[in-house]
């Protein structure tokens, strides 16, 4: 299989010398099929690690061809595309296997034993390799029980559902270069924001500030010296991540990130300040979840009832258009 999605892979190069967007687009397709089937087939965690790590060249191909194609709702799909792919997809079970029950059972009861001691013996650390070994092994052989592949991106018209009188602010790096994608009552944006190592650069300032200022024994021109440093970056990132977004005005967010931004304190830029901030590893993700809460709730996506099930908002109809800043933007 991942001879398959290599082939694929090939293809799609092939393709894309030939000048042919929607061939490299359908192999790449393929080849993730093929990845996610295999994957859903594997019974141990290092099997299936090993082939979703085959998936970053078939993404990063199809999100780079969706950058050219400059349509925003194919750039939606590719990046989401690239991010929880693991985390969509139903999770394998391995099978009831007395071998492996047996030999787990050994292991605890060595691993007991080596926590007693205060020099582990030579003999009993070999018997746990010795066991972990073949439990690998036979993990490897394993089937499991296919989860499925992950659910497919979620489109702008069902994210418009879902979102209600929300935006998403979903970020997207390319080279070194930071893009975001905006969905507002069902348009979707994109706009490039800058250089990534910018925004890595001042969350780092931002988090030290914080550490900083946390610790108990700091002395008062130390707390002001960090408080200034917050502020400071916490000013330069909302300019340059959410500044530029005159779109989401005051709506609840859901943001999802990239890169340095995972370890951003959304909540400390001024912009995020008196607003509902929900942070998601995907849109797609969050969308499943927030699908199976409203049919819970008997609501819409955005917690109300609506006969039409689009929320407060509706849904745009198809068309393009451009958005603020010049913000290519497609309903």
């Amino acid at each position: 299989a991942l001879l398959r999605a290599r082939g694929w892979y090939a293809r799609a190069l092939q393709r894309r010398a030939e000048g042919d967007a929607r061939g490299v687009l359908a192999a790449v397709r393929t080849g993730l099929r093929v990845l996610d089937e295999h994957a859903s087939a594997m019974g141990a965690t290092d099997l299936r690690v090993h082939a979703a790590a085959h998936r970053a060249d078939l993404v990063a191909l199809g999100l780079e061809v969706a950058f050219e194609a400059g349509r925003p709702d194919g750039l939606l799909e590719w990046s989401e595309r690239a991010r929880a792919s693991r985390l969509l997809a139903a999770p394998v079970r391995p099978p009831d296997d007395p071998v492996l029950t047996a030999l787990l059972a050994r292991l605890r009861s060595v691993t007991r034993d080596l926590a007693g001691q205060a020099a582990a013996p030579a003999p009993l650390l070999a018997r746990q390799a010795d066991l972990e070994r073949r439990i690998r092994d036979h993990s490897r052989r394993l089937t499991g029980t296919p989860g499925g592949a992950p659910a497919a991106p979620v489109t702008p018209r069902d994210l418009a559902v879902s979102l209600g009188s929300w935006a998403l602010v979903e970020y997207v790096r390319r080279g070194a270069d930071l893009h975001v994608l905006t969905v507002v009552d069902g348009r979707v944006g994109v706009r490039r924001l800058g250089a990534t190592a910018e925004a890595a650069d001042l969350i780092e300032r931002l988090t030290f500030a914080v550490r900083r200022n946390a610790r108990p024994d700091a002395r008062p021109e130390v707390l002001a010296a960090s408080a200034a440093l917050l502020d400071a970056a916490a000013a330069r990132l909302d300019a340059l991540l959410l500044g530029p977004l005159a779109e989401i005005g005051d709506r609840p967010l859901v943001v999802v990130p990239t890169g340095p931004l995972h370890s951003l304190p959304w909540s400390l830029l001024p912009s995020c300040a008196g607003r509902p901030v929900t942070v998601a590893p995907s849109a797609t993700l969050w969308h499943l979840a927030r699908t199976r809460l409203a049919s819970a709730d008997g609501t819409d996506g955005d917690g109300r009832g609506g006969a039409d099930g689009h929320g407060p908002h509706g849904v745009h109809g198809a068309g393009v258009g451009v958005g603020p800043a010049g913000a290519a933007t497609r309903g």
